[in-house]
């Protein structure tokens, strides 16, 4: 039984186990080669990579199993969840705490996987963002990989504001940094 059989099988299970069964096209303008990037990064950092749209992240996933990944070491969380830990009007303390809530029920099941959210649809405040991402980390997945929409998205919000070098976003970069300008001292 060679690669192929391997890779077949991790297919079925990802066409078995996902709602949405999409692939990128045959003559896709998406840089493959980008994606296969992140996987050879996540082999050694955490990684997160904001979709530009709902359905790449079920692309990028089974572009994941087609490369070799297995789909146990990947774990899909409804963004349904996420939004009722994170996203109403408590107090920043409150969604910290229910933050952490949150990652004692299901942080010890994405140790060693890629985190997949394919949709959130909430406002998250900047500590809070950093939090979740850094939680995710600190439990061990190997990269996160989501889309989120509306104001002060996840995406956006860790896009203009977290400076980490394994922060992507995909195929295109849609939040730009701003440039902060310093105060000349008289050093």
């Amino acid at each position: 039984m060679g690669k192929n059989y391997e890779i077949r099988r991790e297919l079925k299970n990802w066409d078995d186990n996902v709602l949405f069964d999409v692939k990128f096209k045959e003559n896709t303008t998406a840089n493959l080669q980008r994606l296969d990037e992140f996987i050879k990064i996540s082999l050694e950092h955490y990684i997160i990579i904001a979709a530009n749209s709902e359905p790449l992240v079920y692309k990028i996933g089974r572009y994941f199993i087609e490369q070799g990944v297995k789909f146990k070491d990947m774990y899909f969380l409804d963004g349904a969840i996420v939004k009722s830990y994170l996203g109403d009007d408590a107090s920043e303390w409150r969604k910290k705490e229910r933050c952490d809530e949150f990652f004692k029920m299901f942080g010890p099941e994405m140790r060693g996987k890629f985190v997949l959210i394919p949709y959130m649809d909430f406002s998250i405040s900047v500590s809070l963002a950093i939090y979740f991402a850094t939680n995710l980390k600190s439990y061990g997945a190997l990269g996160f990989l989501f889309y989120a929409e509306g104001d002060d998205n996840l995406s956006e919000v860790l896009n203009l504001n977290y400076n980490d070098p394994y922060l992507f976003e995909y195929p295109k970069k849609l939040y730009r940094k701003r440039k902060r300008q310093l105060i000349d001292d008289e050093y």
